[in-house]
């Protein structure tokens, strides 16, 4: 059973749950991530790059 005080839900419009689905094929070679983990991944790494940024 899904444990509801650890995760979320978002809404995605057709179109980049299509783009989602495109990279959880190109993310990691020979393997399928879920759409959560695609998300997961590139958030994490957008604010990476954002931190970094801001790094004097």
């Amino acid at each position: 059973m899904t444990d509801f005080t650890k995760y979320k839900n978002v809404s995605l419009t057709k179109e980049i749950a299509r783009k989602i689905d495109k990279l959880s094929n190109e993310l990691v070679p020979h393997v399928r991530l879920s759409r959560s983990k695609v998300i997961e991944i590139i958030v994490n790494e957008k604010l990476s790059n954002f931190y970094k940024s801001k790094e004097i």
